[in-house]
């Protein structure tokens, strides 16, 4: 089974049933404030090609008092919504496996002619004497 890290601000609850992995932060986050969720997602061992996600964001401006609504309700009342959703995909790639048994070894070179430098024997000069 797979592994699922997860953090968020303090306060945030997660709730992962099947597939689908729903987290809700703080439920007020004041105005010009962020907040953040982090997760992190470990495969099997044995898993191979493409791993595929929706992560998406359903955000709404409550009045005070209504963050215990639910989404029919908050229709009813004219509250509009924010939904951002994003596919995502990422190939899964394995590193070439080694090889097993023999490996080919190539020879080593041939050995090397003896080398003899050759004799001073013969010196050619080309000098002139008193010029």
């Amino acid at each position: 089974m797979p592994t699922l890290k997860w953090g968020g601000p303090k306060g945030t609850k997660c709730v992962w049933q099947g597939q689908i992995f729903l987290c809700m932060p703080r439920y007020q986050v004041p105005v010009g404030g962020t907040t953040w969720l982090n997760f992190q997602l470990t495969l099997k061992k044995n898993t191979k090609g493409l791993a595929k996600a929706k992560v998406g964001v359903v955000a709404y401006d409550l009045p005070t008092g209504a963050e215990n609504l639910d989404q029919e309700e908050l229709g009813r009342l004219g509250l509009k919504g924010h939904l951002f959703m994003k596919n995502t995909a990422t190939k899964i790639v394995w590193p070439q496996k080694r090889r097993t048994g023999s490996t080919y070894t190539p020879p080593p070179p041939p050995p090397q002619p003896k080398w003899n430098p050759p004799s001073n024997t013969y010196v050619e000069r080309n000098e002139k004497k008193d010029t």
